[in-house]
């Protein structure tokens, strides 16, 4: 079971992998969490506007956008699996008790290495099931 969902997992990440163009990032986004522009734009940490600039291919994102953008969407590959597209929306913008001692949104810890890991492993526990 566990190599079936190592496998899973490598399958599913192609769909987010740093050669996938930043326009079907945005569609790909888009349908999975089905929310406003506003709502995933902010999610990202940009404006509607330039998420509708990036979505059109009129734009591509800064070093920093881009960074944002893919580990936005890793996350939402693993947690797609457990939550409805408005559910993984809220999830970036709810404080977590992991999170600066529960003061602090996964949103927060995009930007950061150590947090981006945390992160992961918040989003990919979601997935897990533990039989008792």
């Amino acid at each position: 079971e566990q190599v079936r969902q190592a496998i899973r997992d490598i399958v599913e990440a192609r769909e987010v992998d740093d050669d996938v163009p930043v326009v079907e990032l945005t569609a790909w986004l888009e349908s999975v969490l089905g929310g406003s522009t506003a709502k995933i734009a902010h999610l990202v940490g940009t404006s509607p506007t330039t998420w509708q600039r990036w979505a059109s291919g009129r734009q591509q994102p800064d070093d920093v956008g881009a960074l944002r953008l893919r580990r936005a969407a890793r996350l939402v590959g693993h947690l797609r699996h457990t939550l409805t597209g408005p559910g993984v929306l809220n999830w970036f913008s709810r404080p977590h008790p992991a999170i600066k001692d529960g003061a602090g949104t996964p949103s927060d810890l995009l930007d950061d290495a150590e947090g981006y890991r945390l992160l992961i492993s918040l989003a990919a526990g979601l997935r897990s099931t533990q039989a008792s």
